[in-house]
């Protein structure tokens, strides 16, 4: 009986589930961040291409050169 009530005050006091528990919420916490920032991003970086990809298709290549050689 001795010995299973030192083991429940070991049990009792021992913290090592509890920081771990901690460490798997704020990791995942940190990773949840990480993706919410990398769709914010993402989502960025495409409007942007595209409005890049749309003012280089609509240059006028012909009155670029034909400016270049005094035309």
């Amino acid at each position: 009986m001795d010995a299973m009530k030192i083991s429940w005050r070991k049990f009792r006091t021992a913290d090592d589930g509890a920081v771990t528990v901690d460490w798997v919420v704020l990791t995942s916490a940190v990773v949840a961040l990480c993706i919410t920032l990398l769709n914010v991003i993402w989502g960025g970086a495409f409007t942007l291409t595209t409005k890049v990809t749309t003012e280089i298709e609509n240059i006028d290549v012909e009155k670029y050169i034909s400016g270049m050689d005094g035309g």
